[in-house]
């Protein structure tokens, strides 16, 4: 018996899906990370000394930038895949 099912288009005549979202290379994530990572210590540094900003109130603002970075990256990164498949 051989398997067929892989080869038949699924009901209603449609072709099967193709193959899902390739997952991120482990390059591209790091280079997110550090991306991430520099821009946040950017901020950190310009709100605390040029800035003259308290350690703990920069060290906020720093967060909120990465946490910021990460949602615009996921947005985008949803927006392509849904694209992709469409």
């Amino acid at each position: 018996m051989t398997d067929e099912s892989a080869e038949q288009p699924a009901p209603g005549g449609e072709a099967p899906p193709a193959e899902e979202a390739a997952e991120p290379s482990n390059a591209r994530v790091i280079a997110v990370a550090v991306v991430v990572v520099l821009l946040a210590g950017g901020w950190f540094l310009m709100s605390h000394f040029a800035m003259d900003t308290d350690t703990g109130d920069a060290l906020g603002e720093a967060l909120g930038v990465a946490l910021g970075l990460l949602l615009v990256i996921s947005v985008v990164g949803a927006v392509v895949t849904g694209r992709r498949k469409a």
